[in-house]
């Protein structure tokens, strides 16, 4: 017959065990880690990014992991720009900042000398790479795209979305010629990531994080866009159209813009002006420009300042 007094003192008993043990495994298991981390650190006393053969990843001094290189050509994978291809009015990185940055997952490469460059991510905490999907290019401003997005290019020089945040999610298919975001800015000093814009063939359009197409017949590269209508360019001329391709302005320009809701435009004339699209109106006085000038507005509280190769030549009151 069973005891179910000894068995009530058994089951106390190995609970008691597991309670005393299993902390003292843990421990073992973390000081071991930390053992092994603190005698890899000291085989690389200066704490170089390149040594013997590996990649040394450290923030603070503090080594947060390795990766060992398969060719000399071993580096982070430097991020690409090429919207200046196109005329789309997105953020220009400057050179020393498109090195890609140091997360829990970083872009590596390393390929000999004369292959095609393949990148592919690699999982510092884990050690492992994910070689089974590389990329060709890989784009975040710089200053970085909202909510850890990347634009990469895959083998095949198609382009697609991903999302880099401990792990990959794919956002966007690769299936576009091009994608590109305007240069709006977050408040965290991030890109915004909304609305992309795209091509595909010779197709233009905007899209969403969820892939879906919000234009229709666009038939010239998108520049910029608002909520309501879309800047587009066709061999060298501006023109302003709705989401579906109708023209809002029966008029062509050498160059137009946005200074926030208001419409910077520059027509075949020469003339600089602003136009207030609510109200179909022209704001200020038009001022007379040399395609080689500078023009640039600020728009402050209520008011518009125009400068002309750095020089104030108007200032419109906004009501």
């Amino acid at each position: 017959m069973v005891n179910h007094k000894e068995q009530k003192t058994a089951m106390i008993i190995i609970v008691l065990l597991f309670v005393i043990l299993f902390p003292i495994g843990a421990l073992s298991v973390f000081s071991k880690a930390t053992t092994v981390k603190e005698n890899e650190q000291n085989k690389n006393p200066n704490h170089e990014f390149h040594y013997d053969g590996k990649l040394w990843f450290y923030t603070k001094d503090v080594l947060l992991g390795t990766y060992t290189c398969e060719t000399p050509n071993c580096n982070y994978a430097i991020g690409s720009y090429d919207d200046s291809k196109y005329h789309i009015e997105s953020y220009e990185p400057e050179d020393n900042e498109l090195t890609l940055p140091l997360q829990s997952m970083v872009f590596l490469t390393d390929n000999n000398l004369g292959e095609k460059q393949s990148i592919f991510l690699y999982d510092i905490a884990s050690s492992k790479a994910n070689k089974t999907i590389t990329f060709h290019s890989v784009k975040n401003y710089g200053k970085g795209i909202a909510d850890y997005l990347y634009i990469v290019e895959n083998d095949n020089q198609k382009f697609g979305v991903i999302q880099v945040n401990g792990q990959m999610n794919p956002i966007i298919p690769f299936q576009y010629d091009f994608i590109g975001l305007t240069s709006n800015i977050n408040e965290d000093g991030k890109i915004d990531s909304d609305i992309f814009v795209v091509r595909q063939g010779n197709s233009w359009n905007l899209i969403n994080r969820e892939n879906a197409v919000l234009t229709s017949g666009i038939t010239g590269e998108i520049v910029n866009y608002s909520e309501k209508n879309i800047i587009v360019v066709n061999d060298g001329s501006y023109s302003l159209v709705d989401y579906q391709n109708n023209a809002l302005i029966d008029e062509l320009f050498k160059k137009l813009s946005y200074t926030g809701k208001y419409l910077n435009c520059y027509d075949e004339e020469g003339d600089f002006y602003i136009m207030d699209l609510d109200k179909n109106l022209v704001l200020g006085n038009k001022i007379s420009v040399k395609d080689s000038d500078k023009v640039s507005t600020i728009l402050n509280d209520n008011k518009i300042e125009v400068y002309v190769n750095s020089k104030l030549k108007n200032t419109i009151m906004l009501s």
